[in-house]
């Protein structure tokens, strides 16, 4: 073969490969737009999938009205999570958030979307998997719900490979279990503490009048600290059965002290957690150095029988007399009454009723040492 048939030949393959070329490009120009546009829509869904209560969701990267500090989404970002959203109900109440990560995995880069309970629980509420490209019969087992329905409920600490309660490794596929529980440990962590700094920096930049005195009572308010309410409101009915007073003056949302005859004789409060089928809602009343008198369920939804078993005397007067420090639920057969010990079969239950209480406490006791 001489020169000009090589010449020839080669011109030709590089006029094919240039008309291939253009028409691939033409091609990802024309249905780039279409596969951008069903991304988006399959996002909307996924959203919608994960936070069913929601109204609607806002980007907190890009709408100006909740979007966080650059620095915050820097910090996200550079914490593994590549977009975030909180879900808002009809009210404009935020009934969670959902967030988007990756890790890489055995044969490719994994990407999950999962959502999350507001503050204080930040739990995982559901979790899939957005892209994978895994090994098929083993990696991509990660995509079925046997795995993906582990995290659900799940707090952060729980969130690492190891035994139940724990998240449990797909057999023979360990690296694509780590990478989906690595994406959401590592970027949930973050999140958390950029959306704490966040509600820091916005209660310092805010006004101090949230715990100001609005006017004078009869009764003592040297014992309620320094910022605390001192308007008399009305009370659920339920709190008042808990400690009964013939005033009660809010302390914060949810919590009030309670005075009788002039002089604060304690508190009532109410606090909520997630349980097993829906958030379960817990009234309590303690003395005046925050040891827990009496507790009581107002509102849940749990399976019936162990509804019923929640709500017994048995277990609500493990509370009494414990502080903030011994509000800690015991999952050991062996019961102590320096804790909480859990319900047989109802742990789940059992956790979120002492978290009720605990959170609304320690919210309280931090308000008042201010």
């Amino acid at each position: 073969m001489n020169f000009k048939e090589v010449f020839k030949t080669t011109l030709n393959l590089v006029i094919i490969c240039l008309c291939v070329g253009a028409m691939l490009a033409l091609a990802n120009q024309l249905t780039a737009g279409k596969i951008k546009e069903n991304e988006r829509k399959e996002t909307k869904e996924n959203r919608k999938v994960l936070i069913p209560t929601a109204d609607k969701f806002v980007d907190m990267f890009k709408d100006d009205k909740y979007k966080l500090s650059d620095n915050s989404i820097k910090a996200l970002e550079k914490g593994n999570v590549s977009a975030l959203v909180e879900g808002l109900d009809k009210q404009g109440k935020s009934v969670g958030y959902v967030v988007e990560s990756s890790k890489d995995g055995y044969s490719s880069k994994i990407k999950v979307m999962y959502s999350i309970s507001p503050a204080p629980n930040f739990k995982v509420m559901g979790m899939l998997i957005k892209d994978s490209a895994e090994t098929p019969g083993l990696g991509e087992n990660i995509k079925k719900p046997n795995f993906k329905n582990q995290f659900k409920d799940k707090p952060l600490d729980d969130i690492v490979l190891g035994d139940p309660p724990k998240i449990k490794a797909l057999t023979g596929a360990t690296i694509s279990s780590r990478a989906v529980t690595g994406a959401v440990h590592d970027s949930l962590k973050n999140l958390i503490n950029t959306l704490k700094n966040r509600k820091s920096e916005n209660k310092g930049a805010k006004k101090k009048t949230e715990y100001k005195v609005e006017r004078k009572t009869s009764c003592d308010f040297s014992l309620f600290g320094s910022k605390a309410y001192a308007k008399v409101v009305k009370v659920d009915p339920e709190l008042k059965k808990l400690l009964q007073a013939d005033k009660y003056v809010k302390v914060i949302p949810g919590a009030y002290k309670a005075v009788r005859k002039g002089k604060f004789v304690g508190y009532v409060a109410k606090g909520f957690a997630r349980g097993y089928n829906d958030t379960i809602m817990v009234g309590y009343a303690t003395d005046t150095r925050l040891r827990v008198l009496k507790v009581r369920i107002l509102r849940q939804n749990e399976s019936p029988g162990y509804r019923e078993q929640i709500g017994k005397a048995d277990f609500l007067n493990q509370f009494k007399g414990k502080t903030l420090k011994t509000l800690v639920l015991k999952m050991s057969e062996n019961k102590s009454n320096k804790y909480i010990s859990a319900i047989s079969g109802a742990t789940v239950s059992s956790k979120a009723a002492v978290m009720a209480v605990r959170n609304s406490l320690k919210r309280l006791e931090t308000v008042l040492k201010k």
